[in-house]
């Protein structure tokens, strides 16, 4: 026998027992999620798919293609799956034992995810967009959602007012600067001074009126 011939007869018995390929498996339908981030396929099978036998990959940004190996996939009811966004265009076809699909989105992707899932017999895709353009997309949405004003919120005995906060600090700041002033100006005379009793005094009165007389107007 020619040597040629003997290896054309020859090298598919070997690739086969390199590649053992399971039996056929059937694409029974498909579902797509929207989310904020991408994307989520479901790809329904007849029996779980080892992930082994699939490869995706994308082309183009706005292009994802995924291929699954020794497959037939019922085509009129998988192309009558209604597309939703990001998704904009699906395209299926048998190459050789494989089953392709092609996805067209509305805009770039970033990446995506592969999963098997055993029961019910699925693959799973996830498809996610750069994360500049998810948190771009998050605020044009709150933006559009937020109301034409913000009412301001009850005035309680638990959340005091900005105004009265403010108050309180800055009388808490004033009593601790005169208290320092005073300070320094003891050291260079006999007593103590106005700054110093003066400060001291804010300091308490403010502390006073917060913890105990202001609750009693709210009792």
């Amino acid at each position: 026998m020619h040597p040629l011939k003997l290896i054309r007869i020859m090298l598919p018995l070997l690739i086969g027992t390199v590649v053992i390929l399971p039996g056929q498996t059937t694409i029974t339908g498909l579902s797509i999620e929207s989310k904020k981030n991408g994307a989520f396929l479901r790809i329904m099978t007849n029996k779980p798919v080892d992930l082994q036998y699939t490869s995706g990959w994308i082309r183009k940004d706005i292009y994802f293609y995924l291929t699954v190996m020794n497959a037939r996939a019922d085509m009129d009811r998988i192309m009558a799956t209604p597309l939703i966004k990001p998704v904009t265009k699906l395209e299926l076809s048998h190459v050789g034992e494989s089953a392709q699909f092609a996805f067209e989105l509305d805009q770039p992707l970033e990446s995506f995810d592969l999963y098997q899932s055993d029961n019910p017999p699925e693959i799973l895709v996830s498809l996610r967009f750069p994360i500049t353009d998810v948190l771009a997309s998050l605020q044009k949405a709150k933006e559009q959602s937020q109301p034409e004003f913000t009412p301001a919120p009850l005035l309680t005995a638990k959340q005091p007012g900005p105004t009265y906060g403010k108050i309180r600090s800055a009388l808490y700041l004033t009593g601790a600067s005169l208290t320092v002033a005073g300070i320094i100006t003891q050291d260079n005379s006999a007593g103590f001074s106005w700054e110093f009793g003066t400060g001291l005094g804010l300091i308490l009165g403010t502390y006073l009126f917060d913890k105990k007389i202001k609750p009693l107007f709210h009792d």
